[in-house]
């Protein structure tokens, strides 16, 4: 680390932590730009879209699956579907907690291409991994920056990981309050001002996070700190 000359960190929190005092800059992530994306349209669904919820993503309790199936579980409103999406170690959980709630579609491991076709039909895109756990400072959830690419709706916690210019572009959910009561206001909200939401979202990711502004943020910092001597 002492003959590093200037570092690029994932988080903020990681300054303090390797407690370094070189220059540096904080690149959290790439955003992906849907249009240079492919989609497919999934063979194992084709009814319509209309209220639902949508997981993509590692099938983790530790992620907040477990917690977001059981939240759903206790919306009494028939007309909203939860969808989740991949594979992990707790499946099985999953697909149970799936039988007794005939509004729960577990998908399984699909292809990218059919992920994203997902996404982009949803009427929300959800996180519900939340700050409980001290990594969550050193860690930014990449599923953000693809959910907010789609151009729908993000509802996420702001984990300690995430900059607070996120804030204004997703709709931040509350540790202290009940999950299934967030979720229901949220489903409630008139379509066309969600689909707001996920378009200035859209917007704000592919013209502030994309592939050529934070790699120029990266090469900023070394042209600072080689002067003349980087050619790059």
């Amino acid at each position: 680390i002492h003959n590093i000359d200037s570092f690029v960190f994932l988080t903020e929190h990681m300054v303090n932590k390797i407690n370094v005092s070189k220059p540096y800059t904080v690149v959290e992530g790439i955003a992906p730009i849907l249009k240079e994306l492919a989609f497919k349209k999934t063979e194992i669904y084709d009814g319509d879209f209309d209220n639902t919820i949508l997981y993509t993503g590692g099938i983790n309790e530790n992620y907040g699956v477990i917690k977001l199936i059981l939240e759903f579980m206790k919306i009494k409103d028939q007309k909203l579907r939860l969808f989740i999406c991949g594979a992990g170690p707790d499946e099985d959980k999953v697909k149970k907690l799936s039988k007794l709630d005939a509004r729960i579609f577990y998908f399984g491991l699909l292809s990218r291409e059919e992920v994203l076709y997902f996404q982009s039909k949803c009427t929300l895109l959800i996180n519900p991994r939340s700050s409980n756990e001290e990594y969550t400072k050193y860690s930014f959830p990449s599923k953000l920056l693809e959910y907010m690419s789609s151009g729908r709706p993000v509802a996420a916690y702001m984990l300690d990981g995430i900059p607070k210019e996120y804030r204004n572009h997703i709709l931040e959910l509350n540790s202290e309050l009940d999950l299934n009561v967030q979720i229901r206001e949220i489903m409630k909200m008139d379509i066309t001002k969600l689909n707001e939401i996920g378009n200035l979202a859209k917007e704000f990711v592919e013209n502030n996070k994309n592939k050529n502004i934070q790699s120029l943020r990266i090469l900023k910092l070394i042209r600072e700190n080689n002067g003349e001597n980087f050619n790059g």
